[in-house]
């Protein structure tokens, strides 16, 4: 069952975001950014799963979905987890081919030029001395996965596929084509630097994998 409130440092992630839900069974699905949430946002809506009822932002978050919908209360709350630092490097990546690039250029005091030709090691020793400062303007993309997980029963996404179609199967979906959106690419291994950052600024994700997984990050 999903409690109404979850402790986290992101002030605006309280008490986290969930994105999709299933009336019958009661089934509810976080959705952290850079965890395969796009394909499977998609293909839950195309078995029947809606949207939390907040059009007042893109993403719901639970305390605004309980006033409009208490009984969310009574679902199972499911989520992808995924390698910590594969997940940052995933971000890292994908800002420089979101929409919102030049959002994240003028923060970092560079040219979208300059910003585009950093490789994600790079892009991370500008970043990381301003995060608290973008924090403050857009949560999502380094919000911790426990900001949406910590009540979850954690799907595993090095076996994304399997995961989905054992999904599918419990919901009695036979045929499945599971689509590859927002994928990001990277050749580039992390830095010592990167994966301490890790370790230390998403220390409860790094836990929670350890401990759901039997994994380390690196």
């Amino acid at each position: 069952m999903i409690e109404a409130v979850i402790d986290t440092p992101f002030s605006k992630f309280k008490p986290g975001e969930i994105m999709i839900y299933l009336a019958e069974p009661k089934m509810a699905f976080g959705m952290p950014l850079r965890t395969g949430s796009t394909t499977f946002a998609t293909l839950l809506k195309e078995w029947g799963a809606a949207e939390f009822p907040n059009p007042s932002r893109k993403h719901a978050y639970l305390c605004d979905v309980i006033k409009s919908m208490p009984e969310i209360v009574d679902y199972k709350l499911y989520g992808f987890m995924r390698n910590p630092l594969d997940r940052y490097l995933s971000i890292i990546r994908y800002m420089q081919k979101s929409e919102i690039a030049h959002f994240f250029a003028h923060e970092l005091g560079i040219s979208i030029q300059e910003f585009y030709s950093l490789t994600p090691n790079s892009l991370h020793t500008l970043l990381a001395p301003n995060l608290d400062k973008i924090n403050t303007k857009i949560t999502a993309f380094f919000a911790p996965q426990t900001a949406w997980l910590k009540d979850a029963e954690l799907l595993d996404f090095e076996n994304y596929e399997l995961e989905i179609l054992k999904i599918a199967r419990f919901l009695g979906k036979t045929h499945v084509t599971i689509p590859h959106l927002n994928a990001t690419n990277n050749k580039e291994p992390a830095t010592d630097e990167v994966k301490d950052f890790v370790q230390s600024y998403y220390a409860d994700d790094c836990t929670l994998w350890k401990e759901r997984f039997g994994r380390e990050i690196a």
